[in-house]
């Protein structure tokens, strides 16, 4: 729970910097961004992780649900609230700016901590 919203925020960002328009950002000024981003996308990640996660996880476990793509997909449902709350009401200057690039952020920081969480957690005990 607390290595895979790391890794998400980090791999979040650097997909988010792949997919940006503008590409302008030099090497030094995209570290920053991968350094900022990263870490606050880790703080947002282990709080969404123990409220929203944590409760999913739990019920997987109960379904039965342990394989790669129930825990992607429900890696991306727990990126839905943050992103709904960033962007709300939807109708501004900055979701017609950002909408796409941080969509990808939030959703791929989402998915991409689920499939760490499953990789390091629930693939091994599959295996057994």
């Amino acid at each position: 729970m607390i290595i895979g919203p790391v890794c998400g925020a980090i791999a979040g960002t650097v997909i988010m910097l792949f997919f940006d328009p503008s590409n302008e950002l030099s090497i030094a000024v995209a570290i920053d961004v991968v350094i900022i981003y990263s870490l606050v996308g880790s703080v947002i990640g282990w709080l969404v992780a123990g409220i929203i996660g944590n409760p999913m996880y739990l019920i997987y476990r109960r379904m039965g649900w342990n394989k790669l793509w129930h825990y992607l997909l429900g890696g991306i449902v727990c990126a839905v609230p943050f992103w709904a709350f960033w962007f709300y009401p939807f109708n501004s200057g900055h979701w017609e700016a950002y909408k796409y690039i941080n969509t990808i952020y939030f959703f791929s920081v989402g998915a991409v901590a689920a499939v760490v969480f499953w990789w390091l957690s629930i693939r091994r005990k599959n295996a057994l």
